[in-house]
């Protein structure tokens, strides 16, 4: 699915995204995206999904120089739906 890029879709004060999926295969060094917002004309980006080993993962740019990457502990395993999901407070 593809949303076009709207104001709304900035994050300000808070974010939640939250996605269920069901790996079919192990990751094998690819980087899987589940969902995204580049970081275009200074605006703020985030892309939730699996890193490149399997696990969890959560990047962020504020659109003011600030990243913040997160991964989980441990990778969801093949053939099972698995929820996804990350909060962010400005706080």
């Amino acid at each position: 699915v593809t949303v076009p890029d709207a104001p709304a879709l900035d994050f300000t004060t808070a974010l939640t995204l939250s996605a269920w999926i069901k790996p079919d295969i192990p990751v094998n060094g690819n980087l899987q995206t589940v969902m995204s917002k580049p970081n275009s004309g200074g605006g703020s980006g985030y892309r939730l999904g699996l890193f490149s080993d399997g696990r969890p993962n959560l990047g962020m740019n504020n659109g003011a120089g600030t990243n913040c990457v997160l991964n989980g502990p441990t990778a969801p395993p093949a053939g099972r739906w698995t929820h996804l999901a990350a909060t962010w407070g400005a706080n």
